[in-house]
C-alpha cells in the first residue's frame, strides 16, 4: 500500500473495530475502500482482519496526529468521509464509534461539521442498506421454493446476492482520491 493508504487503512480498521466486531458490511467496504476488487485473492481482507486484532485506537490516533498534515486534503477529505461510511455501513452508528469520528474530524481538519457528516452519512446509506436487507429476503424467499436442495440454483441465487449487495455497497462509498471523483461526498 501506498503511504497515504496505509494510514487510512490503520484508521478505518479502528473505526469497524470500535464497536467489538467487524461486521460482514463493514468488511466489504473496507476492502472496497482499500482496493479490493471481486477478482482478487481477498488479500486485503485478510490484512484487515490480522490488523484489527493488533492496532489500538489510542495508537492509531496518535500517530495520526503526528502524520495526518503529510496527508493531502483530498486524502484528507477521503479518510474522513470513508471513516464515516465505515461507522454507518451495518446501519447503526455506536457512540464509540461516534467518538472515534470526533477525533479524526479534529485531526484531519475536515471542513464539514461533524453532526453534518454524521447526518449525511447515515441518510446517504439508508436506502442501499434497506435495498439490500430486501434483496436478502427475496433470496430466502426464493430458497424456499426451491424444494429439493438444488446446489447448482443455490450457488447462483447466492452470487447474484453478493453481487446485488456488493453494486449497493459500491455506489454509495465515496471514492479514493487514485481512482477518481468522489462518490457521495458531502461538500
Amino acid at each position: 500500500m501506498q503511504a497515504p493508504l496505509e494510514c487510512c487503512a490503520r484508521v478505518l480498521v479502528v473505526v469497524a473495530a470500535a464497536d467489538g466486531e467487524i461486521s460482514l458490511s463493514e468488511l466489504r467496504a473496507l476492502a472496497e475502500l482499500l482496493g479490493e476488487d471481486a477478482s482478487s485473492d481477498h488479500e486485503v481482507t485478510h490484512t484487515i482482519l490480522r490488523d484489527a486484532q493488533e492496532l489500538r485506537a489510542e495508537e492509531v490516533l496518535e500517530r495520526l496526529a503526528r502524520e495526518h498534515l503529510e496527508l493531502e486534503t483530498v486524502w484528507r477529505r477521503f479518510l474522513f468521509d470513508a471513516a464515516c461510511a465505515v461507522a454507518h455501513v451495518d446501519g447503526r452508528c455506536t457512540e464509540d464509534e461516534r467518538q472515534l469520528l470526533a477525533s479524526i474530524h479534529a485531526h484531519v481538519g475536515h471542513h464539514v461539521e461533524l453532526e453534518a457528516s454524521l447526518r449525511h452519512w447515515h441518510e446517504h446509506l439508508a436506502m442501499p442498506l434497506r435495498n439490500a436487507e430486501h434483496a436478502h429476503v427475496r433470496t430466502v424467499s426464493q430458497l424456499g421454493t426451491l424444494g429439493e436442495f438444488d446446489t447448482s440454483r443455490y450457488a447462483m441465487l447466492a452470487e447474484r446476492l453478493r453481487a446485488r449487495s456488493r453494486g449497493l455497497l459500491v455506489e454509495r462509498l465515496p471514492c479514493r482520491p487514485d481512482r477518481g471523483a468522489s462518490v457521495g461526498r458531502l461538500s
